[in-house]
C-alpha cells in the first residue's frame, strides 16, 4: 500500500504490481521499496512502468457465462452421441477456455487431435491453454504449429507473440506483433502489446502511437487507456495521462490498477488528499482478473 509520513508528505510504495518485463498473468511479485529522499518523478518511473499490463483481450465478453455454460452442456451431448465427431472437442474446449478450466480444455483439444490431427484449431486452441495453464513454452510450440499451416494467421500471431513475452523473448514477440499489425492493422491486441514492449524501449512516441490504434479499433479497451496514461505520465503529459486513467477507471471502475496510477498522477498536480483517498479505496478492492478472450465459433 502507499503510505504518507506526516511531516514530509514523502510517499512510500508498498504494493503489489505486476511487472511488465515479465507480463505472465497471475505472476505478481511484491515489490517493496524503502526510498530516502523525496518521492520524485525519477523514483517514481521506475515503479510505474510496472503498472503496465501486457495481457490484452477486448474489453467486452463476447457471452455470459451463464450462455457458455450451455454451451457446454450441448457440446457433452454431442460427443456423448458422436464420440469420434472432433470438432465437437474442440468447440467444447474453446468453451472451457472462455469459463477459464484450462485443464478440460487442454484435454478436449487433446482428443480432438488424437481423432484428427489436422484439426488445426486445436493446436491454436491448446497452445493458448496450456500457456494460461502456466506451461507457456509448449503453449508456444503447439501455436508454432498451427502458425506453420497458417502463416498469415494475425490472431494466431499475436497470441504466440504475448506469450513470447510472458517469458521475456521480446524480440521474438516483437516480430511476431509486428506481422500481426501488418497484415491486420486493426488488430486491437497486437498494437496494444506493441506499445507495451516500445514503452519498455522508452520509445514513449511510438507506444503512444500504438496505443490510440488500439482505442481507435476498439474504444472499449480498457488496458490500452491504461497504458497510454503510463506512457503520457513518464514523457510529463500529466493532464493527458489522468484524462486517460480517468477513461480506464469509466470503463473498469474497480480496476485496482489505474486506481493506483491515478493517484500518482494526482500528486503530480499537489492533490494529496484526493490522491490518498483513492489509495484508500483500492485497498478495498481485489486485484483485477486478467482475462483473454477465446473465439467460439
Amino acid at each position: 500500500m502507499y503510505t504518507r509520513t506526516p511531516s514530509s508528505g514523502i510517499y512510500f510504495i508498498r504494493t503489489r504490481l505486476i511487472l511488465a518485463n515479465v507480463g505472465n498473468p497471475g505472476l505478481e511479485e511484491a515489490v517493496q521499496s524503502q526510498p530516502t529522499g523525496l518521492f520524485c518523478r525519477s523514483l517514481c518511473r521506475r515503479w510505474i512502468i510496472a503498472l503496465i499490463w501486457i495481457a490484452a483481450g477486448s474489453a467486452a465478453e463476447a457471452a455470459t457465462r451463464e450462455q457458455v455454460e450451455a454451451e457446454v452442456e450441448r457440446l457433452t451431448r454431442t460427443i456423448n452421441e458422436t464420440p469420434q465427431q472432433a470438432s465437437a472437442y474442440v468447440k467444447r474446449g474453446d468453451a472451457f477456455f472462455a469459463l477459464h478450466e484450462f485443464d478440460k480444455s487442454v484435454a478436449d483439444y487433446t482428443q480432438a487431435l488424437r481423432i484428427d490431427d489436422k484439426q488445426d484449431r486445436a493446436y491454436l486452441g491448446r497452445g493458448m491453454a496450456l500457456g494460461r495453464a502456466g506451461e507457456v513454452e509448449r503453449g508456444i510450440r503447439d501455436i508454432s504449429v498451427y502458425l506453420q499451416r497458417h502463416p498469415d494467421d494475425s490472431y494466431a500471431l499475436t497470441k504466440r507473440g504475448v506469450r513470447y513475452l510472458w517469458i521475456g523473448k521480446v524480440d521474438q514477440a516483437y516480430d511476431d506483433l509486428s506481422r500481426a499489425v501488418k497484415l491486420n492493422d486493426s488488430n486491437a491486441e497486437a498494437h496494444d502489446d506493441l506499445g507495451v514492449i516500445y514503452s519498455q524501449r522508452k520509445q514513449y512516441d511510438t507506444a503512444i502511437h500504438h496505443f490510440n490504434s488500439t482505442i481507435s479499433t476498439d474504444p472499449s479497451y480498457q488496458k490500452a487507456y491504461h497504458n497510454i496514461a503510463i506512457a503520457y505520465y513518464l514523457t510529463s503529459r500529466n493532464a493527458e495521462a489522468l484524462a486517460a486513467v480517468d477513461k480506464s477507471l469509466l470503463l473498469r471502475p474497480d480496476n485496482r490498477m489505474s486506481m493506483l496510477l491515478k493517484a500518482v498522477i494526482l500528486d503530480e498536480f499537489g492533490r494529496h488528499e484526493e490522491a490518498q483517498k483513492i489509495r484508500d479505496d483500492a485497498e478495498m478492492v481485489q486485484d483485477g482478473n486478467w482475462s483473454e478472450q477465446m473465439v467460439i465459433k
